[in-house]
């Protein structure tokens, strides 16, 4: 995948991540206080500036009750 591909992907995983939490009607400090993060973290997630360990896309899927969806993007990307 190039570059400027998988940046896209990244993007698209952090736009799937706000408007998932946004949907679940919580914080980013909220789903960070879930996962062991801090909302910072999540924020920058989100704007697809950092990319999260494994654990912690398997902890988001939980915690947002997303099924997998988080851990199968990250495997993809």
């Amino acid at each position: 995948m190039a570059n400027g591909s998988r940046q896209a992907a990244w993007e698209f995983f952090g736009a799937e991540l706000k408007r998932r939490r946004e949907n679940a009607g919580i914080t980013q400090s909220e789903l960070g206080a879930r996962v062991f993060v801090s909302g910072g973290y999540v924020g920058q997630f989100e704007q697809a500036i950092r990319k999260p360990q494994l654990d912690v896309a398997r902890r988001i899927d939980d915690a947002l009750q997303s099924d997998g969806i988080f851990e199968r993007l990250w495997r993809k990307l």
